[in-house]
């Protein structure tokens, strides 16, 4: 994830757990989640709506009296005021990230984590499977939502990131560490031998 994309999430997330708690206390999270699916879908699809999420030149006014009229009616008034919340603060460009940061934190509800592995070579379905299986049984039973990507560059092995744990089996890493000891073991042996010379 972009450092862009992480700051816009990041920034979403903080309204969206903030909606999910308010949800739960209201019993209201499946009403809610479908309004922000919805509004997830409305993003993706209607470049007009896109365009005045981003834009800079909405007067507070202008962007509260459009919310009113595109959701008012349409959406759980409890998903409405956190819209209108986020257009306040000037935060409106953050709806995506918001929409992002929801499915997250479902997904963290429901027993699931994120987990990327990037390997040198395209690995079988059935690698793939026994990856996720690991990874579950590793935390506690816990889903792996498994995204898998190649890059030539490590050689061979794998690198997998779960959560914000990143765990480098890459070919290209062992070979930087192995260079790293010869550098430190052939200086030592260096610093070794000018000492006995000149003791």
């Amino acid at each position: 994830m972009a450092d862009n994309d992480f700051h816009v999430e990041a920034v979403g997330s903080i309204f969206a757990q903030a909606l999910v708690n308010e949800a739960q206390k209201q019993g209201n999270l499946a009403g809610v989640t479908e309004d922000v699916r919805g509004i997830g879908e409305l993003l993706r699809t209607n470049v007009a709506f896109r365009g005045f999420t981003q834009a800079l030149d909405v007067s507070e006014e202008d962007r509260l009296s459009s919310l009113h009229k595109i959701f008012e009616g349409r959406l759980e008034n409890l998903t409405l005021q956190v819209l209108l919340s986020l257009a306040r603060r000037d935060r409106l460009m953050f709806l995506g990230g918001f929409v992002a940061g929801f499915e997250t934190i479902l997904r963290k509800m429901g027993g699931h984590v994120a987990a990327e592995l990037t390997t040198a070579h395209d690995l079988s379905p059935e690698v793939i499977d026994r990856v996720k299986a690991a990874i579950g049984a590793s935390l506690g039973g816990k889903t792996a939502d498994l995204k898998v990507k190649t890059d030539p560059a490590l050689i061979g092995g794998m690198m997998l990131m779960v959560g914000d744990t990143l765990i480098d089996g890459s070919v290209a890493t062992q070979l930087e560490r192995i260079e790293e000891q010869l550098k430190r073991n052939g200086v030592g042996r260096l610093q070794g031998n000018a000492t006995a010379v000149l003791a």
